[in-house]
């Protein structure tokens, strides 16, 4: 299923799981079969890394195809066209079905024609030279958010106040998450 960074694919299992424990002896499995499917359409000199977001990303030409070659392929909005207007990153980093560049001009429509601007604090360690700023600078494209990649669960609550209950549970996890991932 297409996602929106043009290198990023969904896969998702056949049926829901259900609440019970045998489904969890079921999602290793079904990772394995997904991923193997995805290893059989790669060419022999290709490879299908497991990353959060891939380094560099932003910087310089990282994408391909290039955008000649986007456009003979029928992209309706090549690289260098206006969509997201990113000064780090091309169009032709986003999914190229029409739904993708359509969020992004639509978010954009909605901010009065201006880029989502994103300023992560920067983890410092010894090899961060001492005068970096406190922030990440110049994440100017929504593909810095919707590009990275992640593992999604969907849970089905009996009503809202049981959502609300798992929701909470969550929210005091997920920084748990990000440390023991790294993400």
């Amino acid at each position: 299923h297409p996602e929106y960074g043009a290198w990023m694919i969904e896969a998702t299992p056949s049926r829901p799981y259900s609440g019970y424990a045998a489904d969890l002896c079921r999602v290793e499995r079904n990772m394995r079969l997904r991923r193997k499917r995805l290893l059989s359409q790669l060419a022999e000199d290709e490879i299908c890394p497991t990353l959060v977001n891939f380094a560099h990303f932003g910087v310089g030409e990282f994408c391909w195809p290039a955008a000649a070659a986007a456009a003979e392929e029928g992209d309706p909005w090549p690289p260098g066209t206006p969509v997201s207007h990113s000064a780090t990153v091309p169009d032709g980093a986003i999914n190229p079905h029409p739904r993708f560049k359509a969020l992004t001009a639509n978010i954009r429509a909605r901010r009065g024609g201006e880029n989502v601007i994103a300023r992560p604090p920067r983890f410092f360690d010894r090899e961060t030279p001492a005068d970096a700023p406190a922030h990440i600078e110049g994440l100017d494209a929504m593909a810095y958010g919707m590009g990275c990649c992640c593992l999604q669960v969907t849970f089905q609550a009996r009503d809202a106040s049981e959502a609300r209950y798992v929701y909470d549970q969550l929210a005091a996890l997920a920084p748990v998450m990000l440390a023991l991932t790294a993400a």
